[in-house]
């Protein structure tokens, strides 16, 4: 059916339309004089050419209804308080423009990709449903619920599960109760703009190439676990205040950071994994866990700033979780040994502490820093005492006769014992010898030390 004229069929009191292609004229769209003593308008399957305009009605108890219908010019629906409306299996739009009060509103597509714009400036008082929203292309932009006080949210919830939304912007809005964000994928970006939160889950999400949270609060409960986007996610919270407790359990970012946020209670980041980690002042007024942070991919961790890193050993402390503690300290004075404004004293024992048990960590590193040191330095002795002697005195000849010098030397308790005799009386050979003996010393007791990094005095 082709209608040409709507709101003749709107004032003879038709109200439902099925399988129609709807004409809209520039000079009339919807005129609400002709529906506005009904309670309901249903579009079903419908084809609307030209712009769809609805603007200044009130009705409370009025429900409008377009499913899987195909708009082929804009929508502007400005003004208007109703009950709800619903945008259901929608098949094509351009820009959409909605400004009002309403007591529902949702826009699920699913199974339609869509491309365009979508911006919606509203009060809802109890229901926003976007889920299976699939904006492939465009942009979503929404501000809800300015004002916290001036209306009653007591019933109120949003959901937004399994969207996929290529841009979206969220501007001074509140998510009353219960926010559900579980499952979204963000193709390009998301922004959170002084937006504040009661209940939020935002668990298994896909935050795409950037998110940001600018400016928001955090009331209640806030959950960010397995989320998954190791590849290109970038999350930022700034100026973000948590007031109740935040997870983000098991969950994989490509880079993440916090900057002059606060933690009022318990953060948990356990079995966390990112490739870039920045915190930059940022308070835990209460227990922040970070156990088992980046388990599987400690390399990267070294790359990090050497605040953020210093800031998570510190809360390992807190949380008395030891073994976590140590992987961090030795962490930062790797960082540290990185820096380029650090002295040449300091380089040098970082060096060494690096390579001769990775900062207490790692007791096969003292093992086999001791024993290539130890056979650096007794080569040196021995060429050094054969050129003083030019051959004519002992020098190993067998493979035997080698090691068994070498196992001498390496014996720390024989530091005026030479392997070869009257070797100590050449000057160039006791210089090697009791330098060897120093580093081998040096090399046991770092041995030592990374056996007792889970001792009481370990960290």
């Amino acid at each position: 059916m082709i209608i040409n004229d709507l709101n003749t069929k709107l004032y003879e009191g038709t109200n439902i339309f099925k399988d129609s292609t709807i004409n809209l004229k520039e000079d009339s769209s919807f005129n609400s004089l002709y529906y506005e003593n009904l309670n309901q308008l249903r579009f079903v399957n419908c084809i609307f050419n030209g712009n769809l305009e609805i603007e200044n009605f009130q009705n409370k108890i009025f429900k409008l209804i377009f499913k899987d219908c195909t708009f082929n010019g804009d929508i502007l629906i400005t003004d208007v308080e109703i009950d709800y409306l619903h945008f259901l299996n929608t098949k094509k739009i351009n820009d959409i423009h909605i400004d009002g009060l309403f007591k529902r509103l949702k826009f699920n597509n699913k199974q339609n990709p869509l491309s365009g714009k979508i911006d919606i400036f509203a009060i809802v008082l109890i229901e926003l449903n976007f889920n299976d929203l699939f904006l492939e292309k465009g942009e979503l932009n929404l501000m809800v619920n300015e004002t916290e006080k001036d209306y009653d949210y007591q019933n109120f919830y949003s959901s937004f599960e399994n969207a996929k939304v290529d841009n979206w912007i969220n501007t001074r809005s509140y998510f009353p109760n219960f926010a559900n964000f579980k499952e979204i994928q963000v193709f390009t970006k998301l922004i959170f703009n002084d937006c504040k939160f009661d209940k939020v889950v935002f668990a298994s999400t896909d935050f795409g190439k950037s998110t940001s949270f600018n400016d928001c609060k955090f009331y209640a409960y806030t959950g960010f676990e397995e989320c998954k986007n190791l590849n290109n996610s970038e999350l930022k919270f700034i100026s973000c205040k948590f007031e109740k407790y935040s997870f983000f359990d098991n969950s994989k970012f490509n880079k993440i950071e916090f900057s002059h946020s606060k933690f009022l209670e318990k953060a948990s980041f356990e079995n966390f994994e990112t490739n870039n980690f920045k915190i930059h002042q940022v308070t835990f007024a209460g227990t922040a866990y970070f156990d088992d942070l980046n388990k599987t991919n400690n390399s990267v961790i070294e790359k990090w700033d050497r605040k953020t890193i210093r800031a998570i050993k510190r809360e390992l402390v807190n949380t008395h979780n030891q073994i976590d503690y140590l992987r961090f300290k030795a962490y930062e004075l790797n960082a540290y040994k990185k820096e380029k404004n650090k002295n040449w004293r300091d380089s040098f024992i970082l060096f060494f502490n690096k390579h001769s048990n990775y900062f207490g960590l790692d007791w096969t590193k003292g093992f086999v820093f001791t024993g290539i040191i130890g056979l650096i330095f007794y080569l040196l002795y021995l060429c050094t005492y054969a050129i003083v002697m030019k051959n004519t005195l002992y020098f190993p000849h067998t493979i035997e006769d080698f090691f068994v010098g070498y196992l001498k030397f390496l014996n720390p308790f024989s530091l005026f014992k030479s392997p070869i005799e009257n070797a100590e009386t050449y000057f160039f050979p006791l210089l090697f010898f009791m330098i060897g003996k120093i580093f081998i010393s040096y090399g046991i007791v770092q041995t030592v030390q990374a056996f007792r990094k889970f001792g009481v005095n370990g960290g």
